[in-house]
């Protein structure tokens, strides 16, 4: 049955000076014709489930705080894209491990033994005897997370102060194999800040004999990662504000000032990252870097291994630098990294407007050797989507 619409008309009442587009919208009103069978509820339903898939695209938050039963539908979703953080590691893995309190009767105490002051205000008679378990439910949520963001030292402490309770609860339980946490991820992102600490730290196990005894600090947690997660990809972000510590000059040696530091700190941790790749795959790296920082770049990948991949993803914007300039920087760090020799290192850069012209005044200016022609090959824009990092193709 459909019913036409049994408003009285109000075009008797506007006004004489009433605008024209009044009356278009009440004339559409009184010719309105409902399409619903008002003698059934049906349409309710697809308007409700309508109403719930838009809640769950916009605000699934609020949807799960209001209704358990969208909870598992919902949650999963939230944990494809994490970024760690000083501030919210903590909370992102809160519930993997459950403290469980037993209290023990001190085996000291003797019924005719008399109490001690101690004793009495009940410090002695009990202790408590912390033990773990694993909160599965949270656990099979962090098995769900694809793209996984590191963004500073504190991030991978608190990362790794969680994996060793973990391992050793595995350990305990007779597992002969330890379990991975991180079981679906297929990219991690290192961020400036945590590549800074890195190299800090890497700085002070190749210059310091000391501190190459005594101090491992997150050279271990990087074989943890890459245990927990055996990723498919990983990216890092150049820190452009690093400076090398003073203790680590040589002031005896003039030239020591000049030394590409940071540039050899990053080779070690590229060099680390590729020895624990246990899945054994050809891992495909990342370095999200500024053209300005190509001049202490050019002494990196010394010892790059020839079968792995490598992109330069340069962050300079359209605008932000010229064109003539951007590939001269380019042009002068292939040229003297020696990197005719690993045909897997690539650049990519943004799409700007007279790109393609200067490659090609580019090419008309050298000799057209297979050199220039291999540097050509390797520079691509942001045209190409399938070179996009993975963790700029996800929200």
């Amino acid at each position: 049955m459909t019913l036409k619409s049994t408003q009285p008309s109000l075009t008797d009442a506007i006004p004489s000076a009433s605008t024209h587009e009044s009356s278009e919208a009440l004339h559409s009103w009184n010719q309105y014709t409902s399409t619903f069978q008002l003698s059934t509820m049906e349409p309710l339903e697809s308007i409700r489930h309508l109403i719930f898939q838009i809640l769950i695209d916009e605000i699934p938050l609020t949807l799960i705080r209001v209704s358990k039963h969208f909870y598992d539908t919902i949650t999963p979703k939230l944990y494809q894209v994490v970024e760690l953080d000083k501030n919210n590691t903590h909370k992102v893995f809160w519930g993997m491990l459950i403290q469980l309190k037993e209290k023990v009767d001190n085996p000291n105490s003797s019924p005719n033994q008399p109490k001690t002051s101690a004793e009495s205000t009940g410090k002695k008679k009990e202790k408590e005897q912390k033990n773990w378990k694993i909160g599965e439910r949270k656990l099979n949520l962090l098995k769900m997370i694809q793209y996984i963001t590191f963004e500073d030292s504190q991030s991978v402490d608190k990362f790794f102060k969680k994996v060793k309770i973990f391992d050793s609860i595995n350990h305990l339980n007779g597992l002969k194999e330890y379990q991975r946490i991180l079981t679906s991820v297929k990219h991690v992102r290192f961020g400036k800040d945590l590549v800074g600490s890195l190299s800090t730290d890497f700085t002070k196990l190749r210059r310091s004999f000391f501190d190459r005894l005594t101090y491992y600090g997150l050279v271990d947690y990087l074989e943890e990662i890459m245990f927990h997660a055996e990723p498919l990809s990983i990216c890092l972000e150049w820190p452009r504000a690093w400076e090398r510590d003073e203790k680590f000059f040589d002031v005896e040696d003039d030239n020591d000032l000049f030394e590409p530091t940071l540039a050899y700190a990053i080779d070690d941790v590229l060099e680390e990252l590729i020895k624990h790749n246990g899945k054994g795959n050809k891992l495909k790296f990342r370095i999200h870097i500024h053209s300005f920082d190509f001049d202490e770049a050019v002494c990196i990948l010394k010892r790059f291994p020839l079968d792995y991949e490598l992109i330069f993803d340069l962050n300079d914007k359209p605008g932000g630098s010229t064109i003539h300039h951007l590939i001269d920087e380019i042009w002068s760090h292939y040229l003297f990294s020696g990197f005719e020799n690993k045909p897997k290192i690539e650049y990519f850069i943004w799409e700007m407007e007279g790109l393609k012209e200067e490659l090609e005044k580019f090419s008309r200016g050298k000799e057209g050797t297979v050199q220039d022609d291999d540097f050509i090959s390797r520079i691509h824009t942001t045209e190409e989507e399938e070179l996009y990092c993975p963790c700029d193709s996800v929200e």
